[in-house]
């Protein structure tokens, strides 16, 4: 199906013999996953995640502009901020 790339055609999901058919990848895919995440385990570096991505994803912004990227709406905005503050001694008994 163009312009849909991760959704897989009705006639493939009916012809299949059982979910293992639609989940587990081709040889050559696994083999460009399993390089992939190789890279990756071998720089040590975590930065971006642990998925393997052997081509950048199409649903995710390359650059992000702070000045004209749109923002919460303030009824989304809080001042409050959840992370635990390990400088203070402990409070327990």
């Amino acid at each position: 199906m163009p312009g849909r790339p991760n959704t897989l055609a009705r006639e493939r999901v009916v012809a299949a013999a059982d979910v293992y058919a639609l989940v587990v990848p081709s040889v050559a895919r696994a083999l460009t996953l399993n390089k992939a995440y190789r890279a990756i385990v071998q720089e040590q570096d975590y930065i971006f995640g642990r998925d393997a991505m052997p081509e950048p994803p199409d649903n995710v912004y390359t650059h992000i502009d702070n000045a004209t990227a749109p923002t919460l709406p303030e009824e989304f905005v809080y001042d409050w901020d959840s992370r635990l503050d390990w400088s203070r001694p402990s409070q327990r008994r």
